[in-house]
């Protein structure tokens, strides 16, 4: 167990030792940030009759500034957005959408399928039977006129 505490101290004292140096590093971005206020400031204000060194200081801390933040855009990522993980995600993410997307669309389409009356969804078979099966013939507009002719004859006969 000695070696175990050793080794604990001695992570404890290296997070300090890098967090102090981030707190650090973070005091000086934050004094460049101002002073690059500051300078820009100045800048507006007197447009063209700044000192050369203040505009020589401008112009390194943009530059300064500028490469810590492409730094920070380039540092590595805790996941990156390339392996099969991350590209798995994505898929996943991106299959769900489009599957609600398409229930939603086809919902207004689907709704004749569910039983008559009910919100609950009709039998296979009575489903294939209205989809599949032939339409009656009272149904066709082109038969109408032939019925209404047999049901009167039909009427007249009795």
């Amino acid at each position: 167990e000695g070696s175990s505490t050793k080794k604990r101290v001695a992570r404890m004292r290296l997070h300090r030792l890098l967090h102090a140096k981030l707190v650090e590093a973070r005091g000086r971005l934050t004094q460049k940030k101002k002073e690059l206020v500051r300078l820009a400031r100045i800048q507006k204000a007197h447009q063209n009759s700044m000192c050369q060194e203040d505009r020589k200081r401008l112009y390194e801390l943009q530059d300064e500034l500028g490469n810590e933040a492409e730094e920070l855009l380039n540092h590595r990522l805790l996941l990156k957005p390339n392996t099969r993980l991350a590209v798995g995600w994505k898929l996943l993410v991106i299959a769900c959408v489009v599957i609600e997307i398409c229930q939603k669309a086809a919902a207004p389409r689907l709704s004749k399928f569910l039983g008559r009356g009910t919100h609950e969804p009709a039998e296979l078979e009575t489903t294939v039977n209205e989809t599949l099966g032939p339409l009656s013939i009272t149904e066709w507009k082109e038969c109408r006129p032939y019925l209404q002719v047999q049901e009167e004859v039909k009427g007249f006969s009795a």
